[in-house]
């Protein structure tokens, strides 16, 4: 929803509040003919705080031409009328402005940021650290040679680095799964002891297939875009995936894996690309209402059933232990399912949808009586809307 009527008259209004919703607005539906205007307002509007979100805007509009998913490149043109207009303003006083810089991967914008890692200043340190990072985990580097990755390699092998960009470039090794800079990480200047552990075990896990097993949404976004989510695709990989090098072939793809900021969650978050799109593995609650949600989609991934249990087996709440009781009486394995249930349903008021995950279990081990009696019991509450009533009358039809 837009918090102005007109975002770009409101870019005129007096009242900084109503300036910065304008860009806000812009940020999630402006197009590349805004972007001078916004870098203008990031270089000189007189509030700090439009001057951010001015900054913040052109950034988003831009990295929708970075090429992830369907999204067509920005032209030579464009790239050169963008480069000359962020560099008119002074980077040390707008060092967000440098993200601009993550749309585009050519060796001249890479030469450029790694040179400014060296800069004096450590807020234009930051914001070229923080541009080649987002240029890095974007789904579109999937698509792009090894430039990028090069220039890292050759800036931690500066003596001359400062401390705090060498400690991040030897976490972004980790975080894009840069194995083969692993050695280079070890030779980095400064204190990097703790950024290099969490590398090396990041990139020694992409090999084991348990960082690979469970269940990744694609959810229509490059990493970091602020576009309204959806679920544009999901896959199931079993505990039997085989990954080579840091990926994963499989499905005509070749998969690479990456831990990633997240919008609006803390911390780097586990997620797959390929093809310039992004996956994000589920877990915890939300994977557990995944579970519900793609119920019987999820029948035909038996092979996955053992992962999605063991990581849902740490997870809080009675919901994820429903969602295991699903999985396994889906599958065939009664036993484990009724395990689950059976504490469940001893409670003083159980739930009725366990009732029909009872008759699921009992159903698959023969017991015709004592799933017609558990249908008959949740058929007895379920309201007409609940996703499992139709199923449950036609099961019981079926005994």
């Amino acid at each position: 929803m837009s918090e102005t009527d007109d975002a770009h008259a409101s870019l005129e209004d007096k009242k900084i509040a109503v300036r910065a919703a304008a860009t806000r607005d812009l940020a999630k539906a402006g197009t590349y003919a805004d972007v001078e205007r916004l870098i203008g307002m990031a270089i000189g509007d007189k509030s700090p705080s439009v001057r951010l979100y001015a900054a913040a805007a052109a950034v988003a509009i831009l990295m929708r031409g970075r090429g992830a998913y369907d999204q067509t490149p920005w032209t030579d043109a464009q790239r050169h009328d963008v480069l000359r207009w962020v560099g008119a303003g002074d980077p040390a006083l707008t060092p967000s402005l440098l993200l601009c810089y993550a749309a585009f991967s050519d060796a001249d914008v890479i030469q450029r940021l790694t040179r400014m890692l060296r800069d004096p200043r450590y807020g234009v340190r930051a914001g070229a650290i923080a541009a080649i990072r987002r240029m890095a985990l974007s789904g579109a580097a999937t698509r792009e040679g090894t430039g990028l990755r090069e220039w890292v390699g050759e800036a931690l092998e500066n003596r001359k680095l400062p401390p705090d960009v060498s400690v991040e470039l030897v976490r972004l090794v980790g975080e894009a799964g840069w194995e083969v800079l692993l050695p280079r990480a070890r030779k980095a200047p400064g204190n990097v002891g703790e950024a290099l552990a969490e590398a090396e075990a990041r990139c020694a896990e992409r090999n084991t297939p348990a960082a690979w097993a469970g269940i990744w949404v694609d959810e229509g976004r490059d990493v970091l875009d602020e576009s309204p989510a959806g679920r544009a695709d999901w896959i199931v990989i079993g505990a039997d995936a085989q990954p080579s090098g840091g990926t994963l072939a499989r499905d005509g793809r070749v998969y690479r894996r990456i831990w990633a900021p997240r919008i609006a969650d803390e911390g780097k978050h586990a997620a797959i690309q390929a093809d310039g799109r992004t996956w994000w593995r589920m877990d915890g609650k939300a994977l557990a209402q995944f579970v519900t949600d793609a119920d019987h989609e999820l029948v035909a991934h038996g092979e996955a059933v053992d992962a999605i249990a063991a990581m849902l087996e740490g997870v809080e709440g009675a919901g994820a232990v429903r969602a295991r009781a699903l999985l396994f009486a889906r599958c065939g394995r009664a036993d484990e399912a009724l395990a689950l249930l059976d504490p469940l349903l001893a409670q003083k008021k159980p739930r009725n949808d366990l009732y029909f995950l009872q008759a699921l279990a009992l159903r698959s081990k023969g017991d015709a009586k004592g799933a017609r009696a558990a249908l008959e019991a949740y058929l007895d509450k379920a309201k007409k809307t609940e996703p499992w009533r139709d199923e449950a009358e036609q099961l019981l039809d079926g005994l």
